[in-house]
């Protein structure tokens, strides 16, 4: 018994039309499972951009709180500069009986300059810290949103084009 001449073209024709159908779909079953999974990296920036916000936050808390502590360490400071000038005057003047009041006087006020000038100093340098550092966190904020906003664009426009190709049909037609 010999083959019928038509046996094998047409068996060709079904493994080759059967073949196509299959890598159709597959393609089309890949770009649906990349959709879902940059869809899931999407709602993951959209986290990590609410934890970037907290962050920024946390820092400048921080910046304010080493402000503030430092702060009432220097009032503090001056504070005990302050009582030790008094002592020492109140002890002196105890034992010299207003003999040197000038004197004392202008040592009063020459401390006090000093003591003032000091404190603002410290505070000056301070205000320049927090500023520094909420200026870093406003960098940091900046550099993540861009960075989160970045990836999420290229991700959208992905998704956009593998929407192209996400049915069998799509990917049989050879002109897109």
């Amino acid at each position: 018994m010999s083959a019928n001449p038509n046996f094998f073209p047409a068996a060709n024709l079904a493994l080759t039309g059967y073949s196509l159908f299959k890598g159709a779909n597959d393609e089309a079953q890949m770009n649906r499972n990349q959709i879902q999974s940059n869809n899931l990296q999407l709602g993951y920036l959209d986290e990590s951009k609410k934890r970037a916000q907290e962050a920024y936050q946390g820092m400048l808390d921080v910046a304010q709180d080493n402000f503030t502590n430092q702060f009432n360490e220097m009032g503090k400071e001056s504070g005990m500069l302050w009582d030790s000038i008094d002592r020492t005057m109140s002890d002196t003047l105890d034992t010299s009986k207003f003999s040197n009041y000038a004197q004392f006087d202008s040592n009063l006020d020459t401390l006090s300059r000093q003591n003032r000038l000091k404190f603002k100093s410290g505070v000056e340098n301070m205000q320049i810290q927090r500023e520094r550092a909420t200026g870093q966190a406003e960098e940091f904020l900046i550099g993540s949103n861009s960075t989160i906003d970045n990836q999420k664009k290229l991700l959208k426009l992905q998704n956009q084009q593998l929407k192209k190709n996400d049915s069998l049909w799509e990917n049989l037609n050879p002109f897109g």
